[in-house]
């Protein structure tokens, strides 16, 4: 939980180098954290690298489908995902 929370101080600071390594480190103690996959794409899509950003939310769809942001996602992404 350390870990988001930093990458969300971060992200807050448009800090995207060190918010995608707070999500980053937050999912390698817990790959099933949801929350943190879900704003890692946004992080990659709000720095510029979209495609990125596309790749990450497929996946966290893939596995998470059931999340209350996928709905979100589709409304405004849904020709990428």
């Amino acid at each position: 939980m350390s870990w988001f929370q930093v990458a969300r101080a971060k992200e807050g600071l448009d800090d995207f180098s060190g918010a995608t390594e707070g999500y980053e480190r937050a999912l390698a103690l817990n790959p099933d954290y949801d929350h943190a996959l879900f704003n890692l794409g946004g992080v990659h899509w709000n720095s510029g690298q979209q495609r990125r950003g596309i790749e990450i939310w497929r996946g966290a769809v893939a596995r998470f489908p059931d999340h209350p942001r996928v709905p979100e996602l589709f409304r405004q992404l849904g020709q990428f995902l």
